[in-house]
């Protein structure tokens, strides 16, 4: 079942095979140009899944009796989360859908990572090859629930491959309700920082009943040897995020990804910004790179809880023309 996280994405049980298959409402066809865009995202994604230190990576790190090593990882476990049991999620793969206002500037709001989606398993079969066809409903996911975030109706409701009905409610979570007012004046597209995530599975109490269940849980973990796997270049000598943009070309790339992010956001794009978001003095940042322009705030569950969030729109509102450089 897809359920909403009180962290900022759209999530789901191990099982991630519960894809979407069909968005009920409005159904906006993506045009060609869309098409050939996702068709770049999407490869340009296998690419990067497909790469050597990423499948040594995927490999090592999904055998159980990897833990029974000194690992960072096991260290890490057993200090934070009292556990040793983990997954890895499936990657997240960007898209986009086709806007009806084209000439709305376009913004690319940038999560933190992929939770609890599912494990990787999915995507990559026990012979070590893609599984193509959930790779590619994996994408069809994150543009649907795109067009539900860009759209008008709060409730939004599709098929899954097996003919049952999912839904969300936008105004219910911190993130996709920051998302929609954004695109009250702008045409958003979702995408995340990291696109592979360490889940453990804890123990926790069911205060309805008081009784232990198991419950999945994001970790955020990096190692030092490792950190090329986050900033992973692909033949033009960027990395996956770095060339995402450059094929979207958007005319704002918004990191919503919290001061703690920085140093994987760094990974990723570079010292892109010399100084974090700071309270009430910076509740945005700006850093300047080419005709795009980059600007980092808090994540919208902490905006929401500092009751900071429509102050940030109304900035964003005003950094922005309103019409498309594109």
């Amino acid at each position: 079942m897809l359920y909403l996280t009180q962290d900022h994405t759209l999530t789901s049980s191990i099982d991630f095979d519960m894809i979407i298959k069909s968005y009920v409402g409005e159904n906006i066809m993506a045009n060609n140009e869309v098409k050939s865009i996702n068709k770049q995202l999407l490869e340009l994604s296998k690419k990067w899944l497909n790469s050597d230190n990423v499948k040594e990576w995927i490999k090592k790190r999904n055998k159980e009796k990897d833990l029974n090593k000194e690992t960072a990882l096991k260290k890490w476990l057993d200090r934070n989360l009292k556990t040793d049991k983990y997954f890895i999620s499936e990657p997240f793969f960007f898209g986009i859908p086709e806007y009806e206002d084209k000439e709305k500037p376009l913004i690319m709001v940038v999560g933190q990572e992929t939770d609890l989606y599912g494990n990787i398993e999915n995507i990559i079969n026990t012979n070590g090859n893609m599984i193509e066809e959930n790779i590619a409903r994996s994408q069809n996911w994150v543009i649907q629930a795109t067009i539900c975030i860009n759209g008008a109706e709060d409730n939004c409701q599709w098929e899954n491959y097996k003919g049952e009905t999912q839904s969300i409610h936008i105004k219910s979570t911190p993130f996709f309700s920051f998302l929609r007012e954004l695109s009250q004046s702008y045409n958003v597209c979702w995408n995340n920082l990291d696109k592979i995530h360490y889940t453990a599975e804890i123990d926790v109490v069911d205060y309805n009943n008081g009784k232990l269940k198991k419950k999945e849980k994001a970790v955020t973990l990096y190692v030092k040897d490792e950190k090329t796997l986050f900033g992973q270049q692909i033949d033009n000598g960027k990395t996956l995020l770095e060339s995402e943009i450059d094929i979207v070309k958007p005319d704002m790339v918004l990191f919503v990804t919290g001061p703690n992010y920085k140093e994987s956001m760094e990974y990723q794009m570079g010292e892109l910004f010399n100084k974090k978001p700071n309270g009430e003095e910076n509740l945005i940042v700006e850093a300047k790179a080419g005709d795009i322009k980059y600007y980092w705030t808090y994540h919208p569950v902490y905006l929401s809880r500092i009751k900071r969030t429509d102050k940030v729109i109304e900035s964003l509102k005003n950094l922005l023309p309103e019409k498309s450089n594109r």
